[in-house]
């Protein structure tokens, strides 16, 4: 049905079924596009899941492995669309989200499996009426609260929380600041863009630069008033520190700003298109 749907959908928008799964192997898998943006091995995904999880990904096996019981084909397509995206080389974790809300489903019917069977027990031990099925659901629901805590407060998602933490705060920061006229961003080498949310928290129609060194930083220094570095600007650049983040610092320089074009963002070179053999 999922098929049916995507070859009909594909035949309206994009004109024959399926276009959209044949172009992505085609440009992905074919050409390579996505390879650009870097590569992983085939285990990434299954090592990242393990990284999250912890000790608490024994729990999510066995009662992934009690619900796949009642739904197998669930767990079916959750390990289908792991194993397609382990074999590209570009990974990103958006990748195989599908799987991860698949694999959510069939581990919360396996703790209801698990509640059940506790209920049963109780039943047959006895216990009448409610407390039969709200103790085992009760001792459940706190298990996998704990298993969730577990995880939340491990060193994997903690990183994720807080590692751009200090840089939003300090873009955020830069909105308030009377007149800026241009803004730099300095210290990861040219990546910095990645690190700030763009305009997302930087509520300014005006141009916005990333150097990657101090001579690309010098030729530009003359197009921003406001800069946010992680690494010291270069002595001479009339950048005064205002205040710091963590390790994330706003400085700001006296004068106007030149016009300079921006610079371009780091997107692939176009994919060639095939020949075209039209007699």
């Amino acid at each position: 049905m999922v098929l049916a749907a995507l070859g009909i959908l594909d035949t309206i928008t994009l004109g024959y079924p399926l276009a959209s799964v044949w172009r992505y192997l085609v440009y992905n898998v074919y050409y390579g596009a996505s390879s650009t943006f870097g590569a992983e091995p085939w285990n990434f995904y299954l090592l990242g899941e393990l990284g999250v999880w912890g000790g608490g990904a024994v729990a999510l096996v066995l009662l992934a492995a009690l619900g796949a019981r009642q739904m197998p084909l669930l767990l079916v397509a959750a390990v289908t669309i792991l194993a397609v995206h382990s074999a590209i080389a570009h990974k990103e974790y958006r990748f195989i989200y599908p799987a991860v809300l698949l694999i959510t489903v069939v581990t919360g019917i396996g703790l209801a499996q698990v509640a059940a069977w506790g209920r049963d027990r109780l039943l047959e031990w006895g216990v009448q009426g409610c407390r039969a099925t709200m103790g085992p659901v009760a001792v459940a629901l706190s298990w996998w609260c704990l298993v969730s805590l577990h995880v939340w407060t491990g060193a994997t998602l903690t990183a994720y929380r807080l590692g751009r933490h200090d840089n939003l705060r300090a873009m955020s920061s830069v909105e308030q600041y009377p007149a800026v006229c241009g803004l730099g961003l300095y210290g990861a080498d040219g990546e910095d863009w990645i690190n700030y949310g763009g305009y997302t928290y930087f509520h300014r129609s005006v141009p916005m630069y990333w150097p990657k060194d101090v001579p690309e930083f010098e030729s530009l220094a003359a197009a921003f008033d406001t800069l946010v570095y992680t690494k010291a600007p270069p002595e001479g650049s009339g950048f005064i520190p205002q205040q710091c983040f963590g390790q994330v610092c706003v400085a700001r320089r006296s004068g106007g700003c030149a016009l300079l074009p921006m610079l371009a963002m780091p997107f692939p070179n176009p994919v060639p298109r095939p020949p075209d053999r039209t007699p």
